[in-house]
């Protein structure tokens, strides 16, 4: 009477070979390379995050910038630039620099995600590259940032600190949405390079321009990097691991 085989042990065939007849360990990688289920959700949940964070800080932008400017007295869009909204002694002056500083972390966390966390999106349309990108989708947040914490009419913020933040958000905003152009897919990718392109345009217009249309050009400035950073993040919220991330 032959005993019986014990799990994990090795079992011969006709020949006298032995193989060995363990089973492997549940959520084991497989020989061909493939990562196990929960290391692939771990990854999508990253860049979802990240999409959705970007989406989160647009709207806030959006929304909360339009009720200060609602509340402001005798505020003219036209010709009063956003910063107005967020000086000294303003009955916004909460209001628009705890949604600027808000935004602006919500920028920089949403990067950090993407670009220095394990994720689908980083390894496939960004690779070894991605600690050099994501230096330039953190810089519009901490731009913002510098915005909200050094107002325009402050001592800082009049000696250049204020203009200072703005023009990174700025500069940095535009050239972060035209690069995405070598992350994303067509059509995605073409709106991408618009929008950037927009903002880099009309940053020369906001800076020759002056009086009656400084609000107006300043807001062809910011939001078409803020509609960009909501598309954007919409695209990475609809990306799964399976899907080819650049074209």
């Amino acid at each position: 009477m032959s005993r019986p085989i014990q799990r994990g042990a090795t079992k011969q065939d006709e020949g006298g070979r032995g193989f060995n007849i363990m089973k492997p360990a549940r959520g084991a990688v497989s020989a061909a390379g493939g990562s196990s289920p929960s290391h692939t959700e771990g990854n999508d949940r990253r860049v979802k995050a990240a999409g959705s964070l970007l989406v989160l800080g647009g709207l806030v932008f959006i929304l909360l910038n339009t009720v200060a400017e609602g509340v402001y007295p005798n505020y003219n869009v036209g010709s009063d630039v956003l910063s107005d909204l967020g000086a000294l002694g303003t009955n916004t002056f909460l209001l628009w620099n705890g949604m600027l500083f808000l935004s602006g972390a919500l920028l920089i966390l949403a990067a950090y995600l993407l670009f220095y966390t394990e994720n689908h999106f980083r390894s496939s349309a960004v690779g070894r590259r991605a600690n050099y990108v994501g230096i330039l989708y953190i810089l519009p947040g901490i731009g913002a940032i510098i915005v909200s914490l050094f107002q325009e009419n402050s001592a800082l913020g009049a000696a250049g600190v204020h203009g200072f933040g703005a023009m990174v958000t700025f500069l940095f905003g535009g050239i972060s949405a035209a690069y995405a152009f070598k992350l994303t897919k067509a059509p995605f990718r073409y709106f991408s390079v618009a929008l950037g392109v927009l903002t880099l345009a009309f940053i020369l217009v906001f800076v020759m321009s002056g009086g009656s249309l400084e609000g107006l050009t300043e807001r062809l400035v910011v939001y078409p990097f803020v509609l960009w950073a909501i598309a954007f993040g919409g695209y990475l919220t609809a990306l799964s691991s399976n899907d080819s991330v650049a074209s």
